[in-house]
């Protein structure tokens, strides 16, 4: 996930056309044949953002009609560049599990609080993002895939890593009122209040 809200898709797809010739002749139908995938994920993007324009042409809510033209500028965007804000990376990481869970059912969102981080600060500081546009973006998240969350615990360096996101995903959660798959860090030196917000 990292790699791929890095990179973007056309990103990735560069990366295999370099490992392809960095490792040919060996590998070349593999390297093929995830090229020919991400070729896929990104026709599959563009056609969801020229469908978002077409209902948004038609729709008289004008409320419905910018959310459709936000969707389709959006994933306009993540056809070939990296996410920008935090809305985007929400997005991009829904494209992502939707694949892998056609892939082979995977599909871990693993440090959600650690991985949208960046997005969540840069948004807070150019004052485009609040708390509550933050939690309903990952509550549409949690809605569309439950897969396993890990929130807080140690870093590399054994530093805690939970953070404001760690209970933001926390509140989503709660408020969907459906299961989600979240799990929170217990140990020396995490924040005991983010097992406490869990339970």
């Amino acid at each position: 996930l990292k790699i791929g809200l890095d990179l973007g898709w056309q990103g990735l797809l560069e990366k295999i056309r370099i490992y392809r010739r960095v490792n040919a002749p060996h590998g070349s139908d593999f390297y093929h044949g995830i090229g020919s995938v991400v070729h896929g994920v990104q026709n599959w993007i563009r056609r969801h953002a020229e469908a978002a324009r077409e209902l948004a042409a038609v729709e008289t809510n004008p409320d419905l009609h910018q959310n459709l033209i936000e969707i389709a500028t959006i994933n306009e965007h993540l056809v070939t560049e990296p996410p920008r804000t935090f809305r985007e990376a929400c997005q991009w990481i829904l494209w992502y599990q939707m694949i892998a869970r056609m892939f082979n059912g995977s599909g871990s969102l693993g440090r959600l609080d650690v991985l949208l981080t960046p997005y969540y600060e840069r948004d807070i500081a150019a004052d485009i993002l609040d708390d509550e546009e933050a939690i309903f973006h990952i509550a549409c998240l949690l809605l569309r895939d439950t897969a396993y969350i890990q929130l807080g615990g140690p870093d590399a360096s054994g530093r805690d890593v939970t953070n404001q996101l760690s209970y933001l995903v926390l509140e989503a959660g709660h408020r969907l009122k459906i299961p989600a798959n979240i799990g929170v860090s217990v140990g020396e030196g995490i924040d005991p209040e983010l097992l406490r917000r869990g339970v």
